[in-house]
């Protein structure tokens, strides 16, 4: 078996992973989050009148999704 942990990665990779070791470090600081089964539940409610374009628990807790500069 070859270990892995030792292949050089690409820069697209690299920029990944500290994108989410950024993101990680928030959740880690406290920022909020929101919780697995609220993000389970939101597609079940898509075509029906329940439907939020984004529901307001994602709202308060989100995070920017654009990769840091």
């Amino acid at each position: 078996m070859t270990d892995r942990s030792f292949e050089p990665v690409s820069e697209s990779e690299r920029e990944q992973i500290a994108e989410l070791d950024r993101r990680w470090a928030k959740v880690v600081a406290g920022e909020p989050t929101v919780a697995n089964d609220d993000v389970v539940r939101w597609p079940e409610t898509w075509g029906t009148p329940a439907f939020e374009r984004l529901p307001s628990s994602f709202r308060d807790a989100r995070h920017d999704v654009s990769p840091s500069p």
